[in-house]
């Protein structure tokens, strides 16, 4: 008796003080803007917001932010809405989503119907974006650039500045005419980089796969599970370390480059253009090995391994596969 008397005492609490929802929708629009200097930061937070930033020749940082959801469910909830923090401290412009969140007794759900963020700021900002379920595009950038996503893609166009830092846990990333050092981690989701000077790069992906395309720099890439192909690269060191996937490289030419592959379960294909020179060694466990080079002196193959001269060597292939074929050919 005591116990639904508790019960019976709640129930009128939440109903005294709570609402109760059929649907209920809500629309906010916020625009601000900051003037700014050479040495400023944007510090944006677009939760499961969409994020543009696009580049402008003003000495400000504009932000728009739409957001309409719908929300709909039975039951009593404490308030549902959406806010926007802007602040200016300094050389830092802060802008932090803060999206509903509510005290609830019985079901809701929250549909989004319109939520973006539009950023117009020089390219001389520092950027430093946070998301959740947002995607983000950038272009023309010219500072650097840090990104951390949860569930959400990036893309990124005609970005020429010092360092790039992205952090990834379920996304796709896109890059295309990129120059900068480039640090890229990924949990599950692929990545997608065209036409970039990189010094260097480094990406690691858990789940997903990997594709550079006509790229120059030292590139580094570590893949769990997925497939890693780079197209006519031109690079000093190429660093990859694979467990279950294929590898397929294809080097466009430099004349003192290092080529290292390791992989445990995959298939491997390295692809040279006419006239590159190097010394290279194969080892697989579990695999066949094909050699076809116009070039070859002092060709060795025995159970498992192979080794040559390419022209004049000099550079340096290492292949190393526990359960995959291998084939090292020209272009």
């Amino acid at each position: 008796m005591r116990e639904a008397m508790l019960a019976l005492l709640a129930a009128c609490t939440i109903a005294a003080t709570c609402t109760c929802s059929g649907a209920e929708e809500i629309r906010r629009e916020f625009d601000e803007t900051f003037e700014v200097s050479e040495g400023v930061a944007l510090h944006l937070r677009h939760g499961d917001g969409d994020a543009v930033l696009v580049p402008w020749e003003k000495d400000e940082i504009r932000v728009e932010v739409i957001f309409h959801a719908d929300v709909r469910g039975f039951g009593f909830h404490d308030g549902f809405d959406f806010d926007v923090d802007f602040r200016q401290s300094g050389d830092i412009v802060e802008v932090v989503g803060k999206e509903p969140g509510m005290t609830m007794v019985g079901f809701f759900a929250t549909t989004y119907h319109d939520y973006h963020y539009t950023v117009h700021a020089p390219p001389y900002a520092v950027l430093r974006l946070s998301g959740d379920d947002g995607d983000v595009s950038v272009e023309g950038w010219r500072a650097d650039i840090e990104c951390e996503l949860d569930d959400g893609d990036l893309e990124l166009h005609d970005v020429h500045c010092p360092r790039v830092r992205i952090m990834i846990e379920d996304g796709t990333v896109r890059a295309e005419d990129l120059a900068c050092d480039l640090k890229l981690e990924g949990d599950d989701g692929d990545v997608s980089l065209r036409r970039g000077d990189l010094a260097p790069c480094w990406i690691s992906v858990n789940d997903g796969d990997v594709f550079l395309g006509g790229c120059e720099g030292e590139i580094g890439v570590r893949v769990d599970d997925g497939d890693v192909s780079l197209d006519d690269v031109r690079s000093p060191r190429i660093d990859i370390r694979g467990a279950d996937g294929d590898i397929d490289v294809s080097l466009a030419g430099d004349p003192g480059f290092d080529l290292d592959i390791s992989t445990d379960d995959g298939d491997v294909d390295v692809k040279l253009a006419a006239g590159l020179s190097a010394d290279f060694r194969i080892d697989v466990d579990d695999g066949r090995i094909h050699v076809e080079l116009s070039e070859l002196l002092d060709f060795v193959q025995g159970e498992g391994r192979a080794s040559g001269v390419i022209g004049s060597g000099g550079a340096s292939i290492r292949i190393r596969t526990n359960d995959g074929d291998v084939s090292l050919r020209e272009l």
